[in-house]
């Protein structure tokens, strides 16, 4: 919870409160994301992890991931995989008060 606020501080510094280099300081903070949840992932000892790619699929062109959503973990899964994600939500997740203002 605590690593989470720092993240979301960090964002607000990097990202919104900067005047400059918008386009730079946003990658820079999604790489930033990238790595934090990579770290998250293979930081969770109690869970097996094994990463299937039987296609060798390369995620350098524009692609199209799709998750079945079993749980949040899925989230942290396909933010691992690169920085520059665009992440499709319902309307009804921007409008809880929480996550709202966090997935804006």
């Amino acid at each position: 919870m605590v690593a989470g606020f720092i993240v979301l501080l960090i964002g607000l510094l990097v990202v919104k409160l900067n005047p400059f280099f918008k386009k730079q300081s946003k990658f820079v903070y999604h790489a930033f994301l990238m790595l934090f949840n990579r770290s998250i992932v293979y930081l969770m000892f109690n869970f097996r992890k094994r990463i299937i790619n039987p296609a060798n699929e390369k995620l350098d062109p524009p692609v199209v991931l799709i998750a079945n959503h079993q749980s949040f973990l899925d989230i942290l899964h396909i933010t691992m995989l690169h920085p520059k994600l665009i992440m499709f939500i319902k309307q009804s997740v921007f409008d809880t008060p929480l996550m709202g203002p966090v997935v804006k």
